[in-house]
């Protein structure tokens, strides 16, 4: 009885206030990619930045593309490290960061996500704070 008294006003403001999707605003749109760009640098930015020194050797340089992209061509001195093959490149990683150096990871391009997921990952399973991803990857750096 107590069920049938509750339903039946639940039903008519059902019917008399039809709700309406709530679609996400233009500002949690913004606010969703900037967290899918948290960490991201710009070379610019990169160089800038106190800890880039005089040389690039202050910095761990990670390519996140697949074995033959790195082989094709990389930024020197980067190591490759990819979410397909994390396990068995990961002792190179592991033997080239001293756990105090920034990372800089990247791939392709904007569009590639794969230097946000290792990025990610270097900092869940690393802890490691000063981990960042290349605006623009590879092209950009290749365009400089």
């Amino acid at each position: 009885m107590l069920l049938a008294c509750a339903g039946i006003p639940a039903a008519l403001s059902a019917w008399l206030h039809p709700r309406v999707p709530v679609w996400p605003s233009a500002e949690r749109l913004a606010v969703a990619e900037a967290e899918a760009r948290e960490g991201e640098i710009g070379l610019a930015e990169l160089k800038a930045a106190a800890f880039y020194g005089q040389s690039q050797s202050h910095v761990l340089w990670v390519d996140a593309r697949k074995a033959e992209a790195f082989a094709a061509g990389h930024i020197p001195g980067a190591i490759n490290l990819n979410e397909d093959t994390w396990e068995s490149l990961l002792e190179g990683f592991v033997e080239a960061w001293d756990g105090a150096a920034p990372v800089v990871v990247y791939c392709d391009s904007t569009e590639c996500d794969s230097s946000r997921a290792v990025a990610a990952r270097i900092r869940r399973e690393f802890g490691a704070t000063r981990v960042f991803t290349l605006k623009g990857g590879w092209q950009t750096w290749q365009q400089q």
